[in-house]
């Protein structure tokens, strides 16, 4: 997907008015931006000045991806530069730059986005319910090491067949 003028108007736009709320003038003409994200993530930063976007995300959900999360990942950019790298990712710096763009600090996104991959599932049972485990743990259990459920202490058991579900 290529952006249209439209699309990049309004990303060149809120990226201005962001760094405006932040006191950040020295960087807006040099944010990098990469539509290239596939899968669960909407976007990502990438220090020091690249943000990549969703494409998917911006197809379906272009409102939320430019007023949630280009400021989501700018703060993260911001506070990498003011801070050099010094502080935790959804840290209370990076919750303080959301507040000064006007925005409430969510660290989550709710968008349905495509999962990128699909992997096999496998169902292990104990007294108590059905455990759903992924690949690297179904190969663990084949090799002897046991998984216990935490409900009951039983040792989990392979049930059925292979499951094919989203990545979680």
């Amino acid at each position: 997907m290529n952006l249209s003028q439209r699309q990049k108007d309004l990303i060149q736009d809120k990226i201005r008015v962001c760094c405006e709320r932040l006191g950040w003038d020295d960087v807006s003409p040099t944010i990098f931006l990469i539509q290239e994200i596939r899968g669960r993530y909407a976007g990502m930063a990438v220090y020091p000045c690249t943000i990549r976007l969703n494409v998917e995300g911006l197809e379906k959900f272009e409102d939320e991806i430019i007023n949630q999360t280009l400021p989501h990942e700018l703060a993260h950019l911001y506070v990498d530069h003011h801070y050099k790298r010094r502080t935790r990712p959804h840290g209370k710096e990076w919750q303080q730059a959301m507040i000064k763009m006007g925005l409430e600090p969510k660290r989550c996104h709710s968008l349905a986005l495509t999962p990128s991959r699909k992997t096999q599932r496998f169902a292990y049972g104990c007294r108590c319910t059905t455990h759903i485990v992924g690949v690297v743990r179904h190969n663990r259990i084949r090799r002897g090491v046991r998984y216990h459920c935490r409900d009951c202490g039983e040792t989990l058991r392979r049930t059925r067949k292979t499951n094919t579900g989203d990545m979680k």
